[in-house]
């Protein structure tokens, strides 16, 4: 059912008495919402245990291990698009009549299960199971906004099979079974439409701040960790440039930042201060040389051809126009003359235009401990994705409790590590956008890109994790687009992307499948998620279905040619 209230339906249903287990997917928006429950569970002397869940299996399995032991499950960024009430412990369907299968909630359970989940679209059951199964329950957060696309109950659900009485008429029952036959068509056409697309919906973390407040609990962390929750949204391209900018002032960010930080005792130097600034959309500029800020970023990578030589000297006639010494331009930003500080993004806005490049300034927040490193949540987020993906451990749990430990604000110099990771992701991106974009290993397949990484790439295992792949998905579709003919451009613009790479150890034979939109959608939804579906049924690959997202796959690699010729023509009709 959905959680209207989250105080009533949500936060006050999780009372000291009952075993709360909360399970917490590994991204940056997750752990920034963790962050907040944690701190109002504590606040509240609420007792809880915590496990990061790795995949849908590890859910499943989670859940089947502790349900005996636990009363409530939180949910945060899992399980939204799951129906849990037809899976067995494996998460496999339930067949009718299967004895070999055992649900993974059975009629006799008492659980609660809590979902917080910025993954869409929400599964149907989740939503309209209002009718528990034994005494479960299952709730579901969906702001307001949302409600309005989804289809009323007795569209998907009603039931067109009611007994009635005998009618020895034959075309009286010939037009009842067609008039049956119309509103399955009409059930089955519903449903799909409402699940064709993967999106991603608002912030975990900016729901958990915006919970905080309405129990007047919030704080200027909570508030941070909202802010930096959001933006790995924008970063990671779950959302569009202007549902960015729409939720910083939807959801009253600056208002907040202003508010709480009155609540402060301004002499106490060592306060967490969050400020709401403009900037530009440069990764990590703070902390490292303008040269390579420029040379790594999005807006400008895409405009100058930075792959080429004309476009790595266009960097050098920008610098230069900026009035900006190269001495200066590859010093690291934090020992460069102040009076070169001070101007860099005003020189910068008002000259870039003139090669080409545009959407280089966005709002943003900074946040600062007494003296110490000032940090944006774009740095912070870049971070901790890096930490929680190319940590280099084996063992994704420790690098969850690592990054949880980055997010704590009075540890905020653990970044550090974080961003030294973050700017070895941006440089193994060019690097392979600049060999792939030479070597033209991106095909146009009709209905879409596509670009299979081989292994052998040292840098390939930069990108066998979710947030990774998108990325260099993302940098790829626009300079691959850039790259093409100015008649060919607009096409290419109407075109997703799939980049496939290898996962896993060397010779696992596994690869991973990540779909993005094509660059003149109006929207983040993705075409992806239910065409993959279709796609496996067709060509009977092999796919390990373990994220949440489905636009987001694992599939054995011998099996990617017939997948990619299933997918061409579920995509072309």
């Amino acid at each position: 059912m959905i959680i209207q209230n989250i105080i009533d339906d949500y936060y006050r249903k999780l009372v000291p008495g009952k075993t709360v287990l909360i399970l917490a997917g590994l991204d940056v928006d997750s752990l920034c919402a963790l962050r907040s429950l944690i701190q109002l569970l504590q606040k509240d002397y609420i007792p809880f245990s915590l496990k990061p869940i790795r995949s849908k299996h590890h859910l499943f399995k989670t859940i089947s291990e502790h349900k005996d032991k636990c009363d409530q499950f939180v949910l945060i960024n899992l399980g939204a698009t799951v129906d849990f009430l037809n899976i067995d412990e494996d998460g496999e369907p339930m067949d009718n009549g299967g004895d070999e299968q055992n649900p993974l909630i059975n009629d006799h359970d008492e659980l609660e299960l809590f979902i917080i989940d910025s993954h869409r679209p929400v599964n149907l059951i989740n939503i309209f199971a209002d009718q528990s199964v034994g005494s479960s329950k299952i709730y579901v957060h969906i702001r307001d906004e949302e409600i309005e696309n989804i289809p009323v109950y007795e569209e998907v659900f009603s039931s067109d099979d009611e007994d009635e009485d005998e009618d020895n008429d034959l075309y009286d029952n010939i037009a009842r079974n067609q008039e049956k036959e119309n509103i399955r068509k009409k059930r089955t056409q519903t449903i799909d439409q409402y699940e064709e697309h993967t999106y991603t919906g608002p912030s975990s973390a900016l729901i958990l701040f915006e919970l905080s407040r309405l129990l007047s609990k919030d704080s200027i962390e909570g508030l941070w960790w909202g802010i930096v929750g959001m933006t790995d949204q924008w970063i990671s391209k779950k959302i569009l440039n202007s549902q960015y900018t729409d939720n910083v002032w939807k959801f009253s960010l600056h208002d907040h930042s202003m508010r709480l930080q009155a609540r402060q005792e301004h002499s106490n130097h060592e306060v967490l201060r969050v400020e709401f600034t403009d900037d530009m959309y440069l990764p990590l500029y703070r902390h490292w040389t303008i040269q390579e800020a420029l040379l790594h970023s999005l807006p400008i990578t895409s405009s100058i051809k930075v792959w080429t030589n004309q476009g790595s000297k266009k960097i050098k006639e920008l610098i230069a126009l900026m009035g900006l010494p190269l001495s200066q331009s590859n010093e690291q930003y934090h020992y460069m003359e102040q009076k070169y500080k001070d101007d860099f993004m005003k020189l910068l806005d008002e000259k870039a235009p003139a090669f080409g490049i545009k959407n280089l300034k966005m709002v943003s927040f900074s946040a600062q401990r007494g003296y110490g490193y000032k940090y944006t949540a774009t740095d912070v987020a870049v971070a901790v994705n890096a930490i929680l993906e190319l940590s280099g451990r084996k063992d994704p749990e420790l690098n969850f409790h690592t990054a949880m430990e980055a997010l704590r604000v009075d540890r905020m110099k653990e970044v550090l590590a974080g961003i030294e990771l973050g700017k070895k992701q941006l440089r193994a991106v060019m690097n392979t956008i600049n060999s792939n974009i030479e070597m033209g290993t991106v095909i146009n397949a009709g209905p879409f890109l596509y670009m299979l990484l081989k292994e052998g790439n040292p840098e390939h295992h930069m990108f066998s994790h979710p947030s990774s792949i998108r990325l260099l998905a993302t940098y790829l579709l626009n300079a691959f687009c850039r790259s093409q003919r100015k008649q060919s451009r607009e096409k290419i613009r109407r075109l997703p992307l799939l980049v496939a790479t290898p996962r896993g150890e060397h010779g696992s034979g596994v690869a991973m499948l990540a779909g993005i939109p094509p660059l003149a959608t109006d929207s983040n939804k993705n075409p992806f998620g239910k065409a993959f579906l279709n796609s496996e049924l067709k060509s009977n690959a092999r796919v390990n279905w373990i994220f949440m997202d489905q636009s987001l796959i694992e599939i054995e690699t011998s099996d990617l040619p017939k997948f990619l010729d299933a997918l061409v023509i579920e995509l072309d009709r």
